[in-house]
C-alpha cells in the first residue's frame, strides 16, 4: 500500500527529476508589459515574438522589425513542442491544483518529459494534508501511470532501450501501486528483448566478418558468460515485478548484480587467456559496457524503491554503489542530490526521524 510521505519529500520523490528541470517555464507576463520569447517553428524558423493572446489552438502575437511592429495570428502546432510549452505557461500561468494537472498533461501530449513531472509536483504542492487531497493525489498518480507506460512504449518503438528503462524505473519504484506486478514485469520483458536485439545484431555484425569455424569458437567461449548476464535480467525482472516489497526487490536486485559481477570475472579471465584475439576482445567490450549499465540500473532501482520509501540512509548506500559502476553516472548523482534534500526536509536520515512519522506508517 502506498504510505503519504511528508508533502516536500513527496513532490521531490515523486517521479525523481530535478528540480533545476523547471527552468524551461516562461517568466509570468505582467498587468503592464505582454511577454517576449524566443520561439522556434516546427520547420526550424526562430524567431522573437510579443505575446498577446491565446485561443482556440491560436496565438495572436506581435513582431518586431526596423523599428515597427505588426500583430498576425499562428497557429500553436506550427511551434515546437517546448516553444508552445512557453508561450502557454507565459500566457496563462498555472497556479491552481487543476491548472497545473492541465498543464502537465498538455506537456505529456507534447512529450515534454521533464515539464510534465514539473507540474505534476506542483499540482501536489497545492494540496494540503486533507483526507480529501487523497483523491486529488491517486488521480494524478493513475495519470502518471499511464503517461509513463506510453512512453515506455513508445521509447522501445523507437529503439530507445535507455529511455524506456529509466521511465520503467520510475514506474516500478514510484507508482508500482498503479501498475500490476505482471503488467511491469511484461514491460520489464519487452526493454529486456529490445536490448537484447539490439546487443545480438550487433554481435551478428562482427561475427558475419569471421570465418565459420571461428564463428563457432567464439560462440561457444561467450556462452557461460551470456549465460550469467540472463540469470542477472531474469533476476532483475522479478525485483521489478516486486518493486512495492521492499525486501525482495532489493534481495532480487543484489542477486541480480552478483550475477552480473561473476559474467564479469568470466569475462575478465577469458580476455587473460586470448589476448591476441581481436574479435573476442570487441565481443568482451560491448559486454563490459552492457554489465556496466545494467548494474547501475539494479543499484538505482533499489535507490528509488527505498528513497520512496523514506528510507533515504539506505537509498544512498544504494545509490553509492551505482556511482562505485559508473563514477560519471548522471540519473545517479542527480538522485544523490534529491535524497540528500529529501532527507533534510523530512529532519534526518529514515522516516522514524520525520516529525510527521506516526502518520507515516
Amino acid at each position: 500500500m502506498f504510505r503519504k510521505l511528508p508533502t516536500t519529500s513527496f513532490l521531490l520523490v515523486a517521479l525523481a527529476l530535478p528540480a533545476q528541470e523547471s527552468a524551461a517555464a516562461a517568466p509570468s507576463p505582467t498587468a503592464s508589459t505582454p511577454p517576449r520569447l524566443t520561439v522556434g517553428y516546427v520547420d526550424g524558423r526562430v524567431t522573437q515574438v510579443e505575446l498577446l493572446e491565446l485561443r482556440d489552438g491560436k496565438v495572436r502575437v506581435r513582431s518586431f522589425l526596423y523599428g515597427g511592429s505588426m500583430v498576425h495570428v499562428t497557429k500553436l502546432d506550427l511551434f515546437e513542442p517546448l516553444s508552445r510549452y512557453r508561450m502557454v505557461v507565459a500566457l496563462s500561468p498555472p497556479a491552481t491544483f487543476a491548472e497545473h494537472f492541465a498543464t502537465a498533461k498538455l506537456a505529456g501530449e507534447w512529450r515534454l518529459l521533464d515539464q510534465t513531472a514539473q507540474h505534476l509536483r506542483s499540482a501536489l504542492a497545492t494540496l494540503g494534508d486533507e483526507a480529501e487531497a487523497k483523491a486529488q493525489q491517486d488521480e494524478v498518480r493513475s495519470w502518471a501511470a499511464a503517461w509513463l507506460e506510453t512512453i515506455v512504449g513508445e521509447s522501445l518503438a523507437a529503439g530507445n532501450v535507455r529511455e524506456a528503462e529509466r521511465r520503467l524505473g520510475i514506474l516500478c519504484s514510484r507508482l508500482a501501486d498503479r501498475c500490476s506486478e505482471e503488467r511491469i514485469e511484461e514491460l520489464a520483458r519487452q526493454v529486456d528483448t529490445v536490448r537484447t536485439q539490439q546487443e545480438e545484431e550487433r554481435s551478428r555484425a562482427r561475427m558475419a566478418r569471421l570465418q565459420e569455424r571461428d564463428r563457432a569458437d567464439l560462440s561457444g567461449r561467450l556462452k557461460p558468460i551470456q549465460a550469467l548476464v540472463e540469470t542477472g535480467d531474469r533476476r532483475m525482472r522479478d525485483a521489478m515485478r516486486h518493486a512495492r516489497r521492499t525486501v525482495q526487490t532489493t534481495r532480487l536486485a543484489g542477486s541480480a548484480i552478483d550475477a552480473y559481477r561473476a559474467a564479469w570475472e568470466e569475462a575478465q579471465q577469458l580476455a587473460k587467456r586470448f589476448p591476441g584475439q581481436e574479435d573476442l576482445v570487441a565481443e568482451l567490450g560491448d559486454l563490459a559496457i552492457a554489465l556496466q549499465e545494467r548494474s547501475v540500473k539494479a543499484a538505482l532501482h533499489v535507490a528509488n524503491s527505498l528513497t520512496f520509501q523514506s528510507d533515504f540512509r539506505g537509498a544512498m548506500n544504494w545509490v553509492d554503489r551505482a556511482l562505485e559502476f559508473d563514477p560519471d553516472h548522471g540519473e545517479a548523482k542527480e538522485l544523490r542530490r534529491t535524497i540528500l534534500v529529501a532527507s533534510a526536509a523530512a529532519g534526518g536520515w529514515g522516516w522514524m526521524n520525520s516529525p510527521d512519522s506516526a502518520r507515516l506508517r
